[in-house]
């Protein structure tokens, strides 16, 4: 039980250090002749083609099948769109004209803004999920200029491993978050972001000899300390959202179904943010 309680946080961890391990990966592939949005429609449609099958094996044995409805499959087909591929475009095009440090520092600033679709069935979700950012990346490809089969090739190992690692890290990255939101909520997640950015920037500096000024560090530093501000502020509206639950529950009987109606935020309530 005690190992239970600290899963998700080295799954956070974890999942931190494959993130760091594509923001470098990347930056090496842009500057052997990747395109960026190219790069972006390989990535999902691989996660798509790891994840599917696992998908449709664990949903055919099931007796009753999961099914996104009407309004999940349009939340589904936004957050595919607008939280993952375009996010995912214009942060691959940051790595591209800038450092890796810089662009992983950045990234600091998408909790604030993050969209979060709550399904019970991760796997089913994180497979729709990747199949639409498939479509939506590879039709953003093509609006961008990506018409001739050259910019589509990938003529080296370093392109190659790439694309087929980043991928693998997209599938396992949606599916093992998801989890992790489900059990802590969105905000505690948030808490691990900054660690990427100290893996990416001391190796990024160590392998691919990108150099470091001290106003790149402080405003990495300053974004991080806005992450938490943020996070802090978050926290404590929550816990006054507890407490107003709390009195509410004094006055009548309804606790239960007052938090089942916000099913998403009372795994937040009930544990604290900061551990």
């Amino acid at each position: 039980m005690e190992m239970e309680k600290y899963k998700p946080v080295m799954t956070l961890v974890l999942l931190q250090f494959t993130v760091a391990g594509v923001t470098l990966f990347t930056k090496a592939a842009f500057m052997d002749g990747l395109s960026p949005a190219v790069f972006v429609v390989y990535r999902h449609a691989i996660a798509t083609l790891f994840i599917c099958p696992i998908s449709f094996f664990f949903t055919w044995r099931k007796a009753s099948k999961p099914s996104l409805g009407v309004r999940g499959f349009w939340w589904v087909a936004f957050t595919a769109v607008i939280g993952v591929t375009e996010s995912e475009r214009l942060f691959f095009a940051g790595i591209d004209l800038s450092s890796s440090s810089m662009a992983s520092a950045t990234t600091n600033l998408v909790p604030a803004v993050k969209i979060t679709v709550h399904c019970s069935d991760h796997l089913y979700t994180t497979s729709w999920t990747c199949f639409m950012a498939t479509v939506a990346s590879f039709l953003m490809a093509l609006a961008l200029g990506n018409t001739d089969l050259h910019s589509w090739e990938l003529d080296s190992s370093l392109k190659l491993s790439c694309c087929i690692y980043s991928g693998l890290q997209l599938a396992v990255l949606f599916f093992l978050q998801a989890w992790c939101v489900s059990r802590k909520g969105p905000l505690f997640s948030a808490l691990f972001n900054p660690l990427s950015t100290v893996i990416v920037t001391f190796f990024g500096a160590l392998y691919l000899k990108e150099k470091t000024y001290l106003g790149s560090l402080l405003g990495a530093l300053a974004i991080i300390l806005g992450l938490y501000i943020v996070l802090w502020g978050k926290s404590e509206d929550y816990q006054e959202e507890a407490t107003d639950l709390k009195l509410q529950d004094e006055h009548t009987n309804l606790s239960q179904l007052l938090i089942g109606d916000k099913a998403f935020r009372s795994s937040e309530l009930l544990e604290p943010l900061l551990m």
